[in-house]
């Protein structure tokens, strides 16, 4: 019994007894301290070695047992102690580091949004120099509406002025008509009639205007065709920058779409980048909820552990009660490193992934700058070429100007000559009414003439009846000297006749010359004068090849009229033509 308790004592003394539990235990705590911690394996030792040594030590050597016991455990807890404010360091050094990658992720966000934010100002204040291009290329195309408008009212105007050349042209050859005509009717009807000096002034003045409005309608129809090489000129033109137009809205529109794209992309990826970052923020709270719960729980075993400082008179009793403490603060420490393993795993994996994003986020930024690039250099390229092709319609609107200056001139030109064609359509006129007045005089003086042949004629019918009656006489006496001569010859029907009575052939001659037409020199005008002036006028131009107006005409009938007859033959008599006859 002497050398149990001398052994035990040497058991738990200094002597490395295999069996001892402090060995035992910090040879455990020193292999299990960085990984974990063997508080349910020691407590086992530790009650194991109490049965052990119940069984055979006094109650003295259970109180220094026990004593032993308290050392044991108050180093453990310190031991515990050490590990867990060690953990606690590791883990407020973690989430450090965390929040400090938190923060330069959310600088770099920052940043990136930033760079965004810049470049979606430098694509808004591109679209709105694109927007001030498409205003001036609008105002430029508004600009040539309008040009093309005044376009179309000069070649109105051109129209207008071609057919007041037609009617200009009209007038002229009715007047030539009607000059023609009234010389030709003045040559031939009133050759004892002189024209007056005046008239054939006149007619000069109006032969010298005419050529001259001939002239400037030739110069008006060059004018009108320069003009109308010009319009087809600008036409073409139009035509050509329309296109350009056309493809520069194309071009517009697709960089537009493209931007728009880019847009939508940098949207979407800032949105998945605010969510990541909102899941690390909510990770990082749980944590910091998790951390809390665990200051908490060390807060509350010190208080335990000072109670059970207080409380060592009464070890004996409450070591069954802090067994089970023991047990249950291991069981819960065991359930903490699992759950801080596997929140280590999840945030390695974590960090991992967001790794993964923003190596991913960095080339879809890389990508994005490139795109950026070629879109800027796209836009840099269509901005020179716009720049260039609006110097060029720089020039197209000096051409504009000028057109303009040409097109007002030649309205000036165009009012000009209307103003003096109508004028000389005035002049015309005014000398067609006195040329009118003048046709009508001759008319009167004609119809005064064929009321003197007229009289004429009736005095040579008188004449004539007188003549007929006369040869009626003489045939009567003539009958009456023949049967007076047959009554005195003896038979007279015996005898030959020598000569043809002379009554017979005179009837005859009477006969034929009241079968003679003696038309007068009005018979053909007569008509005309119920007819009015434009009328008479219309007449006169179409009856060119009229036989009442030749002159061979006329000459026949001078021939074949009794007054030629009476002119050329004064001296004839009845027995005179018959004599001629006979013979």
């Amino acid at each position: 019994m002497e050398n149990n308790p001398s052994g035990n004592k040497r058991n738990y003394g200094n002597s490395p007894h295999p069996n001892s539990p402090r060995k035992a235990q910090k040879v455990d705590w020193q292999q299990n301290a960085p990984t974990s911690s063997s508080s349910p394996k020691k407590t086992a030792a530790v009650l194991q070695n109490l049965s052990k040594s119940t069984s055979s030590t006094t109650l003295n050597s259970k109180m220094s047992n026990a004593a032993k016991l308290r050392q044991q455990f108050i180093e453990e807890v310190k031991d515990i102690e050490l590990s867990l404010k060690e953990t606690i360091k590791n883990y407020k050094s973690k989430i450090s580091e965390a929040e400090k990658k938190s923060a330069f992720i959310t600088e770099k966000l920052r940043e990136k949004n930033k760079l965004l934010c810049h470049k979606s100002e430098i694509i808004f204040t591109k679209e709105r120099e694109n927007k001030i291009l498409r205003e001036k290329v609008l105002e430029l195309y508004d600009y040539q509406k309008i040009v093309f408008e005044n376009m179309e009212d000069i070649s109105n105007t051109l129209g207008a002025q071609k057919d007041l050349s037609d009617n200009l042209q009209n007038v002229y050859d009715s007047v030539m008509i009607m000059q023609q005509n009234t010389n030709e009717m003045l040559e031939e009807k009133l050759n004892e009639i002189t024209p007056d000096q005046n008239y054939c002034d006149d007619l000069t003045e109006l032969n010298m205007k005419i050529n001259e409005l001939e002239k400037n309608i030739h110069q008006n129809e060059n004018l009108n065709h320069e003009l109308e090489s010009k319009i087809k000129a600008a036409k073409h033109n139009k035509q050509e920058e329309q296109k350009m137009i056309n493809d520069l809205d194309k071009k517009i529109n697709e960089v537009e779409t493209r931007n728009n794209l880019m847009k939508q992309n940098a949207e979407k990826e800032k949105n998945d980048l605010l969510q990541e970052i909102n899941n690390l923020k909510q990770e990082e709270k749980t944590q910091t909820v998790k951390m809390t719960e665990l200051d908490s729980t060390i807060s509350k075993l010190e208080q335990e552990l000072q109670s059970n400082r207080m409380q060592d008179n009464e070890v004996g009793l409450e070591i069954n009660q802090i067994n089970d403490e023991i047990k249950s603060l291991s069981e819960e420490n065991e359930k903490l490193k699992k759950n801080r393993c596997k929140e280590d795993e999840e945030q390695a994996v974590t960090l991992q992934q967001l790794k993964e994003q923003l190596k991913l986020s960095q080339s879809k930024l890389a990508s994005i700058k490139q795109k950026e690039n070629q879109v800027s250099n796209v836009l840099k390229t269509k901005n020179e070429e716009l720049r260039t092709k609006l110097k060029g319609y720089d020039g197209i609107e000096v051409k504009v100007q000028k057109l303009d200056l040409a097109v007002n001139k030649e309205q000036e030109a165009i009012t000009q000559i209307t103003e003096e064609s109508e004028s000389k359509i005035r002049e015309y006129n005014n000398k067609i009414k006195l040329i009118e007045k003048d046709i009508i005089e001759v008319k009167m003086k004609i119809k005064q003439k064929e009321s003197k042949v007229q009289e004429s004629t009736e005095k040579i019918r008188s004449l004539e009846e007188e003549v007929l009656q006369l040869n009626e006489k003489l045939t009567a006496n003539l009958n009456m000297r023949k049967k007076n001569t047959e009554k005195q010859v003896v038979g007279p029907s015996g005898l030959p006749e020598l000569f043809t009575s002379d009554g017979i052939h005179n009837a005859e001659k009477q006969k034929n010359r009241k079968k003679l037409y003696t038309p007068t020199l009005a018979d053909d005008d007569l008509e005309i004068d119920s007819l009015s002036i434009e009328d008479q006028l219309n007449h006169l131009t179409q009856s060119k090849s009229s036989n009442s107006h030749s002159p061979e005409k006329s000459k026949r009938f001078f021939k074949n009229s009794t007054l030629s007859q009476a002119k050329s033959k004064k001296e004839s008599t009845p027995r005179g033509r018959g004599r001629a006859k006979r013979n």
